[in-house]
C-alpha cells in the first residue's frame, strides 16, 4: 500500500487553424492511495481534479471526478 500523488499540466507550442489555442490547454491533479497487487500490476483510486481551458475564462471546465486507474508492467 501507498500513496500516489501526480499532477499534468497540458501546454500548446502552437495554434492550429479549428483546433487547439497556443498556451495553457488544460492541468489535471490526483490523489489517493495506491495498491501494488504483483510486480507487474497496480491499481490507484482516488480524487480527480481536471481544469480545462477553452478560450475565455466563462468557457472553461473543473471537473472533480472519481477515478480508478490499473497500471500494467508488461517490461518485467
Amino acid at each position: 500500500w501507498g500513496w500516489a500523488v501526480w499532477d499534468e499540466l497540458f501546454y500548446n507550442l502552437n495554434s492550429v487553424a479549428g483546433g487547439p489555442k497556443k498556451g495553457f490547454d488544460q492541468n489535471r491533479i490526483f490523489v489517493g492511495p495506491q495498491y501494488q497487487v504483483d510486480p507487474r500490476t497496480r491499481i490507484e483510486a482516488g480524487y480527480l481534479q481536471a481544469y480545462v481551458a477553452q478560450g475565455s475564462a466563462r468557457d472553461s471546465q473543473l471537473s472533480h471526478v472519481a477515478a480508478l486507474f490499473v497500471f500494467f508492467d508488461f517490461d518485467r
